[in-house]
């Protein structure tokens, strides 16, 4: 019996890389696990149908708030707690990531990450191969510059955000990626904070295939655009 439940896996380091689609979509994986596993994606169905199953809890994490995280989490009848952690004990991390996010769904009482945020000295060459930056059109004056890197995938789309602050700007500027459908339906794709000086880099995933993205906008939290992108679709 598999105890990670993943079907028609084959021998050898196959079944550990099934278990990172959750890492894959939330984004906590690195540059070169992200292209392990895109590598080992490509030809895994199992993979491809669990990638898409996740592919909206990047957008659907980034509708918590602050109150909702802060939130004290519901009593726990002492009956069921003793269960409960040693069925904890035995999960693997794609079946962690799985429960934390639907509790967060569910519940909106525990806080995870939506994207990773990384800080990157100026000029860090990437380590997987992605298309050319498009360049974010600023709509009102401001500090950051932002290009985005955006790759159709069988679930829907990951983006990688390139973000450039201007010498002096201090640190702590809240900004979310909201992505727009024909139909001018918006997909918030998450939020991060600024850094001081440098360059840091986003990523995170839309559900919505390429071709179905008609504009992407970074907001400030009250929902104001600062800056916008219309996607080269192939």
């Amino acid at each position: 019996m598999n105890p990670q439940g993943v079907q028609g896996s084959t021998p050898g380091p196959e079944p550990a890389l099934c278990m990172e689609d959750a890492s894959y979509v939330l984004g906590t994986l690195t540059p070169t696990e992200r292209l392990t596993f895109e590598a080992h994606l490509a030809h895994c169905s199992a993979c491809q149908a669990s990638v898409a199953r996740l592919a909206g809890l990047p957008g659907l994490l980034g509708l918590l708030s602050t109150a909702d995280v802060e939130d004290e989490a519901p009593t726990v009848p002492p009956t069921l707690l003793p269960r409960l952690l040693t069925v904890a004990a035995r999960e693997n991390r794609r079946r962690r990531l799985v429960w934390i996010s639907s509790i967060a769904a569910a519940a909106a009482c525990v806080a995870a990450l939506v994207i990773t945020l990384l800080v990157v000295p100026p000029g860090t060459p990437t380590a997987v191969a992605l298309p050319q930056p498009v360049a974010m059109t600023p709509l009102v004056p401001g500090p950051m510059a932002v290009s985005l890197q955006l790759v159709d995938k069988q679930w829907g789309t990951s983006i990688v955000i390139n973000c450039h602050y201007a010498a002096g700007h201090d640190a702590g500027e809240d900004y979310q990626l909201v992505a727009f459908n024909a139909a001018g339906k918006p997909q918030n794709l998450g939020s991060w904070m600024s850094v001081a000086g440098g360059g840091s880099t986003v990523t995170t995933a839309s559900s919505l295939r390429l071709k179905d993205i008609a504009k992407v906008e970074v907001q400030l939290p009250s929902g104001m655009p600062v800056l916008s992108a219309v996607p080269q679709h192939s």
